[in-house]
């Protein structure tokens, strides 16, 4: 059976630079490269990103997408591009409630290889597990990662053959045909 790694990865991206995101992105090329799977591990990349953008964003919230916060989001979009990961969150999912102004909007995000987000059933957020006085709610994935199963084939065991009652069969097998010399 095939050993299949995980990579998860949790991340806090501070609003004011790309500092996490670069620094994974390094991190990703020093291991082996991008390109979805590093070293045979499935990647879970997820976090507070601080990035808002009409990919994932409600598009209600228009004044967070100043050219300053689309540029940044971008930067993001890129590094998940590189790493051909796809958003498993959908879009409009709020990820935060921000308690000063009441507005709900989604820095938070999950990004996952295509083999592992296929297998997802459900990636939302769980009102009933947030905890108190906090802005950012949780967030649960539910996969389908069902182990395959294998049938072994049954071999035959040559060591426990009955090698006299074997030559007896196939020598009885045997009388009667022709013997071609090639």
């Amino acid at each position: 059976m095939a050993v299949r790694k995980l990579l998860i990865i949790i991340t806090y991206n501070h609003c004011t630079n790309a500092n996490a995101i670069n620094r994974l992105l390094h991190v990703m090329q020093t291991m082996g490269g991008t390109r979805g799977t590093v070293g045979a591990k499935h990647i879970i990349w997820l976090g507070d990103f601080n990035r808002h953008h009409l990919m994932w964003d409600e598009d209600r919230n228009v004044h967070l997408f100043m050219r300053a916060n689309l540029d940044g989001a971008q930067h993001l979009i890129n590094a998940v591009m590189e790493l051909t990961l796809q958003m498993a969150l959908p879009k409009g999912l709020p990820t935060l409630h921000d308690m000063a102004l009441g507005n709900h909007m989604r820095p938070d995000n999950v990004f996952m290889s295509a083999l592992l987000h296929s297998s997802v059933v459900k990636c939302t957020k769980v009102l009933e597990e947030w905890p108190v006085m906090t802005d950012h709610l949780p967030i649960v994935i539910v996969a389908n990662l069902a182990p395959e199963i294998w049938t072994e084939t049954l071999r035959p065991k040559y060591r426990l053959a009955n090698w006299e009652e074997f030559r007896k069969i196939l020598s009885g097998g045997l009388v009667g045909l022709e013997v071609k010399e090639i």
